[in-house]
């Protein structure tokens, strides 16, 4: 388990976390070179880097769970979808309590 385990346990899982959260951010960096090319960037890199960490996350975080499959990592994932309900709740609350939420384009 999650909270009964020792540290090598704790930095399994936080590392199988923080992958899946490296995929997502290099997955939005090529989604967004995709559909707003021109848009103002403070840096670009090339495209081929994103691409490259994407694949590693993406078998950095499947190699664990067909290695060695425990119930663990989906504790992991299930905490992590939990979080998200949160803050759509927040907005939610704030635009009726009379704040309007405006998205700058």
């Amino acid at each position: 388990m999650i909270l009964g385990g020792d540290i090598d346990s704790l930095i399994d899982f936080f590392s199988f976390t923080v992958w899946i959260f490296y995929g997502m951010s290099m997955a939005a960096v090529i989604i967004l070179r995709k559909t707003s090319p021109n848009l103002a960037r403070p840096y670009k890199v090339p495209i081929f880097i994103p691409v490259i960490v994407l694949v590693v996350s993406v078998y950095l975080v499947f190699a664990p769970i067909i290695e060695n499959p425990k119930i663990e990592y989906i504790y992991s994932i299930v905490f992590m979808l939990c979080k998200y309900p949160l803050p759509v709740q927040k907005i939610l609350s704030m635009s009726t309590s009379g704040f309007q939420f405006q998205v700058e384009p």
